[in-house]
């Protein structure tokens, strides 16, 4: 069956814990990856490491992907989010986890302090270098898009309009919305012109969600269920109580793992793409 698991952002305790849950209800699991793979979280290079070790690992890339690509290589597939100055977007993304992720390869904290207080370009190719040539790589060949038979996972968004084709996702428009795009509230309830049912992360789900709405404060922290879509950034490195998700397309049902490897089971959903059903908190 098809796995796919949200925003892991350097979070390799519950990605662990739920890449062994998954492959114990599904030995035969394909297991996608909506990108955002690094900072925020205390291990970035392990996260990379056991994707390396994971056969049937397939990612995409996210816009925190895309800018440490920017960083490491000098490319990114977004310039007109990220920049084009790899030093300016480190100074930038300080601020988005960023340094944790160079911990995560052995930079020392006066290595990083130094950067922050006198940006260079030599100063970040001696950070760069602590990074290996098959990571680099790793950030260099990930695609934006995924399509198949009867899904498809990108990372942040995709036009409501346009049917998801891999040839579309060179447009560079396209390419900025499947990286950084947003989707609005009203955006999850309208009918999309698509064959198959999306897969999204990047946008956190309380975003969506009102404390107010719901009976317990770990219901934030759901996947969500919208129209002919899935969002899965179920906040695993941004709040204690978030967790890292794994959807099966042919179920519905979902793991979910803590930032301590502790790991839940839900139950299925009968219909995995339905209309508005503000009953369910997986639902919006």
């Amino acid at each position: 069956m098809d796995w796919i698991i949200g925003d892991i952002h350097g979070m390799l305790v519950p990605l662990q814990a739920l890449v062994t849950a998954v492959r114990h209800e599904d030995s035969e699991a394909a297991i996608y990856f909506v990108g955002d793979y690094v900072n925020r979280g205390p291990d970035s290079r392990g996260v990379i490491e056991l994707l390396f070790d994971l056969p049937t690992a397939r990612c995409v890339r996210g816009n925190h992907d895309d800018l440490l690509d920017l960083i490491l290589n000098g490319n990114c597939l977004a310039p007109a989010c990220c920049g084009a100055d790899p030093v300016d977007a480190f100074v930038w993304f300080t601020n988005h986890g960023l340094l944790q992720t160079f911990l995560s390869y052995g930079a020392s904290q006066e290595q990083l302090e130094r950067m922050m207080q006198y940006p260079s370009a030599r100063r970040l190719q001696e950070l760069c270098d602590l990074v290996p040539a098959t990571h680099k790589a790793f950030f260099a060949d990930l695609p934006t898009l995924r399509v198949l038979d009867n899904f498809f996972v990108a990372h942040a968004r995709w036009p409501e309009s346009v049917p998801p084709s891999p040839r579309l996702d060179l447009d560079p428009i396209l390419q900025e919305m499947l990286l950084w795009g947003r989707w609005t509230p009203a955006q999850l309830h309208t009918q999309k012109n698509w064959p198959s049912v999306g897969y999204f992360g990047h946008t956190p789900v309380p975003n969506y969600r009102s404390e107010s709405d719901i009976a317990d404060a770990r219901d934030l922290y759901l996947p969500i269920v919208a129209q002919q879509m899935v969002l899965i950034d179920t906040a695993s490195a941004l709040n204690p109580l978030g967790q890292l998700t794994a959807w099966c397309h042919q179920t519905g049902s979902y793991l979910q793992a803590d930032r301590a490897g502790n790991v839940l089971l839900t139950e299925n959903i009968p219909d995995v793409w339905p209309g508005d059903d503000n009953q369910d908190p997986r639902r919006v």
